[in-house]
């Protein structure tokens, strides 16, 4: 009983403490400001280096580039821009951008601030990118500057 009580009462703490703490959005925000979601203080830890969870997230990684088939290439490469119209294939052939242009607005300015709050939790962490941790891997789509160090929290999944 004293558990059922104390997860409200916990809950209850954060939300007023986050109220309290607020601060003005920064002039680059669209919705979220990212200073207000401190992801480090949020996100479980990644795997640490060297450890055996690193090396069997690593072993994910190679098991699924030897197993890849060429559609899911051609998939991972479309999905390298990150678009909400990705989901068309799913939401229907009246779900694109030229017919929606206020919904890509919107989702031009969340996808603004995902990768501002994401970016937070990428410099707190600092994680290597797989194919920084090992050279057996090969990345689908070109590797840009800046990015060895970028892969925690993703990106993708931030906006997802």
């Amino acid at each position: 009983m004293k558990r059922l009580i104390c997860l409200p009462l916990a809950a209850s703490l954060f939300v007023a403490a986050s109220a309290a703490s607020y601060a003005a959005p920064s002039a680059d925000a669209s919705y979220l400001d990212a200073r207000q979601i401190p992801l480090g203080a949020l996100l479980a830890p990644p795997s640490a280096d060297g450890s055996e969870r690193q090396q069997a997230d690593l072993d994910a990684v190679l098991s699924a580039q030897r197993s890849r088939t060429p559609e899911q290439v051609a998939r991972a490469k479309a999905d390298a821009i990150k678009s909400v119209f990705r989901f068309a294939d799913v939401l229907g052939p009246d779900f694109h951008q030229t017919g929606l242009p206020n919904t890509a607005a919107l989702f031009e300015a969340v996808d603004h601030d995902a990768e501002r709050v994401a970016k937070g939790g990428k410099q707190f962490f600092s994680r290597a990118r797989p194919f920084v941790a090992s050279r057996d891997v090969q990345p689908i789509v070109p590797k840009r500057p800046g990015d060895d160090y970028n892969s925690y929290p993703s990106g993708h999944a931030t906006f997802g």
